[in-house]
């Protein structure tokens, strides 16, 4: 049987809660959720029972006048609400789990917001945590995701400053039921709990019972290396923080700045948490900056020429801009944002070989290229900052201009028809305000390379090129910037 005084002592000592501020529990009318309200209600706390129904079920309404009848039945407030998941799921292309999750924690944190609650309370259990480091360790997450759940956080993506706590995190499934038996609770029991459709209920019915076939003791094992590794996150935190205060040049708006040799001096580990840190504040409810999105962005930092940029999932980019490194959203602009620009009017041939001076320090060379080893590099090049012509495609030499409003192009790989510059610019995401601006490589009226950007389709190399020039984009760096 539970022990109470070890609850109190876990609300007050590990999820910091004061019995005189209002508490939202987040019940769904499961063992779990009762179990929780009736400990934390004989505890002494103040109480709002949150009940959200996902529709997922026939029996759904019933559960949800069964949690209102019982928080009734206790003299506690109640709010309820519901959603289609399964439409919503459709909608945004994710799991129904994901959704659920999504739609739930939404309503629930409104609820507090609505009532100035001091934190939500869930009936997470310890099972709940094992099968979580699990999910976890499956999609090969790090230390941020094998350490399981805290008994007092943040979910950023649903409210920044109201907590999530989770008295029962040290209990058993198993002791809930329990309780509610001993105390007389009927819960309402969730078909869907055994449907190995669900990723989570494979875990359960599945692959923890054949993990405790080797080791009846897995769950616990389980559990105790959870509260190991929750040690060790709070040091390496405090060591990422600090490093993220050393490498932080700036922060704004949908951008985060940092100084790239400060960066690269850090431990790997260290520079993979400040990433990864920093994606979540501009997207806080990012799913997919995984180990590979991470190696991308230490490749880019550690090698990447002056001005390059990539995109990375979940509408984030990010920019190597000389002894600076950034990470922003696809509509944030850097202030004082560094790009080659060209004067109005300005329309300058191209010296084979040679070098245009563009302004403010930048440059654009050109260089005879021996055409057997040219189509090889081409092929494998991934600096925007450079392109390989045939120069025995173009009609006329190559001049450097601003693009024509209603310009067009067939950008490399389009075998047929033609894209509107402007197109073009959107789909890089090329903020609006260095478009107009931007050189670009023509041959007579032909668009031949959108410099830093995209060589046009008809000046690509083939293996039956013979005349090859090699352009690359450069900025001089003055010594005083350095």
């Amino acid at each position: 049987m539970m022990d109470l005084r070890l609850l109190a002592e876990i609300c007050e000592q590990k999820c910091g809660l004061e019995r005189d501020k209002l508490l939202v529990v987040g019940v769904s009318g499961g063992a779990d959720s009762l179990t929780l309200v009736d400990v934390l209600s004989r505890l002494g706390y103040r109480l709002l029972v949150a009940h959200f129904d996902h529709q997922l079920r026939e029996e759904s309404r019933g559960d949800a006048d069964y949690v209102c009848q019982y928080a009734q039945s206790k003299g506690l407030l109640h709010e309820a609400g519901s959603g289609d998941v399964a439409g919503f799921s459709q909608k945004e292309g994710l799991s129904i789990e994901e959704s659920a999750r999504r739609m739930r924690y939404e309503f629930l944190f409104e609820i507090c917001r609505k009532h100035g609650a001091q934190a939500l309370a869930v009936g997470h259990t310890a099972d709940d945590q094992v099968e979580t480091v699990l999910m976890h360790m499956l999609r090969g997450a790090g230390l941020a995701g094998m350490k399981g759940m805290l008994w007092r956080g943040i979910l950023e993506v649903f409210d920044p400053n109201i907590p999530i706590v989770r008295p029962l995190l040290g209990i058993w499934r198993v002791e809930t039921e329990e309780w509610c038996l001993a105390q007389g609770i009927e819960p309402r029991i969730d078909s869907t709990n055994r449907d190995t459709a669900y990723a989570r209920n494979r875990l359960r019915e599945e692959i923890i019972p054949l993990l405790e076939s080797y080791s009846p003791q897995a769950r616990q094992h389980i559990r105790k290396m959870t509260d190991h590794l929750q040690g060790d996150y709070r040091i390496l935190s405090q060591l990422a923080e600090d490093g993220y205060a050393r490498c932080l040049k700036g922060s704004g708006e949908g951008y985060r700045l940092f100084d790239r040799a400060a960066f690269k001096a850090l431990d790997p580990a260290l520079q993979t948490w400040i990433l990864r840190k920093a994606a979540f504040q501009l997207v806080s409810d990012l799913r997919d900056f995984d180990a590979a999105t991470v190696m991308r962005c230490l490749q880019s930092i550690a090698s990447a020429t002056d001005g390059w940029q990539g995109d990375l999932p979940g509408g984030l980019r990010i920019r190597v801009a000389g002894s600076e490194v950034a990470l922003l959203t696809w509509q944030a602009d850097l202030p004082g944002m560094d790009w080659p620009q060209i004067a109005s009017g300005f329309s300058e041939q191209i010296p084979l070989p040679g070098e245009l001076d563009l302004g403010n320090d930048w440059f654009l060379r050109a260089e005879q290229a021996e055409a057997i080893t040219a189509f090889s590099a081409a092929i494998h090049n991934d600096d925007p900052h450079q392109a390989w012509i045939d120069v025995g495609s173009m009609p006329e030499k190559l001049l450097v201009r601003r693009a024509a409003p209603g310009q067009r192009f067939s950008p490399l790989g389009m075998s047929s028809g033609s894209q509107k510059l402007s197109d073009f610019w959107v789909n890089v995401r090329l903020p609006k305000k260095a478009r107009v601006s931007w050189p670009v490589v023509f041959s007579g009226e032909k668009v031949v390379w959108l410099v830093g950007f995209r060589l046009a389709q008809d000046f690509r190399l083939t293996a039956n090129s013979l005349n090859v020039i090699k352009l690359i984009l450069y900025k001089v760096t003055k010594p005083s910037e350095k």
